[in-house]
């Protein structure tokens, strides 16, 4: 641990030891965390009594829980509905786990103050609650179709007139010149100066600018990738690069599944075909969408992409 942290302060990265040291990154945490003296506390102390303790699989760390420092738009509806919650690492998040229809519904309240007593966990999965509920999700996604709260993912924009160098040093993709007009998105890593793997991403011409990169993460990769990037543009001599985190101004629900072109294309106004003819894979286009229940009508920008069936995933702002 020491030489890899000479290195890092040397030379910007540990390289000697060829082993990953992403959990001892000090970006991983989110500032609505790291800003926390009351998390930071209460966090450190729970590491100290568990340093040596046994440790089932998936266990949830306990402090700093329940707060809802960075809550997701459907939160409500997820604890109205039975979620069982757990933490994004050090971002901040809390989402679903999985639904437990037995669980006391939450009320409107965001956390269930039942978590910790209902949540029971063994080194066999079987004896887990949780085993069976995910599993009927699992075939609801693959045979049927889901709704997934993915607004926990990390977003950021990086504008400037900058932007395009910068972003074709950090990644692995060739970004053409008339890339950002063409309506694509692109699925791929972002590299180190070792041409090694830092983090994977999707990213897309940023709606509404002529200049801009929309960038989708990992939900506790934001601050990390964001610096990368800026220290990518700083020691390749690229200016005017500017970067602002997005990830608690904009939704992203994903309707996934192979009946997923179906329930969206009885939402979408004005007859906008969505085959794969008028709407390719790895591209995006702005819809409007309207269903049972909706007093009005909401704009998205829906994206294809997705290791699921058909996956349509919508950024928009929270409050749509």
């Amino acid at each position: 641990v020491g030489l890899a942290m000479s290195e890092w302060v040397l030379d910007g990265i540990p390289h000697s030891l060829n082993a990953d040291f992403c959990e001892l990154d000090v970006r991983r945490f989110h500032e609505s965390v790291a800003g926390s003296n009351e998390w930071c506390t209460e966090r450190a102390l729970e590491g100290y009594a568990k340093e040596y303790s046994v440790k089932y699989p998936g266990e949830e760390w306990e402090a700093g829980r329940g707060r809802a420092l960075r809550p997701a738009p459907l939160s409500r509806l997820h604890a109205q509905a039975g979620a069982v919650f757990g933490h994004v690492g050090v971002a901040g998040h809390e989402r679903p786990l999985y639904f437990d229809p037995e669980l006391p519904k939450g009320g409107g309240d965001f956390y269930p103050s039942q978590f910790w007593s209902r949540e029971e966990l063994g080194f066999d999965r079987r004896a887990c609650p949780w085993v069976d509920q995910v599993e009927r999700e699992h075939r609801a996604c693959r045979e049927g179709v889901v709704l997934i709260d993915m607004s926990s993912f990390g977003k950021f924009v990086v504008q400037g007139d900058g932007c395009h160098a910068a972003m074709q040093w950090c990644t692995s993709s060739l970004i053409s010149d008339d890339w950002r007009t063409s309506g694509a998105v692109q699925y791929t890593q972002m590299l180190n100066q070792r041409g090694g793997i830092e983090s994977d991403m999707t990213f897309m011409a940023q709606p509404g600018s002529v200049d801009g990169f929309y960038v989708v993460t990992g939900a506790g990769s934001a601050t990390r990738d964001m610096d990368h990037v800026a220290e990518t543009a700083f020691n390749k001599g690229i200016k005017n690069v500017k970067i602002r985190e997005v990830t608690d101004d904009i939704a992203v629900l994903a309707v996934a599944g192979p009946g997923s072109r179906s329930v969206l294309e009885e939402m979408v106004l004005g007859g906008q075909p969505l085959d794969s003819g008028s709407f390719p894979f790895s591209t995006w286009q702005s819809i409007q969408l309207q269903g049972p229940g909706m007093e009005e009508s909401v704009q998205v920008k829906a994206v294809r992409i997705s290791y699921v069936c058909l996956l349509y995933t919508s950024p928009s702002p929270r409050d749509s």
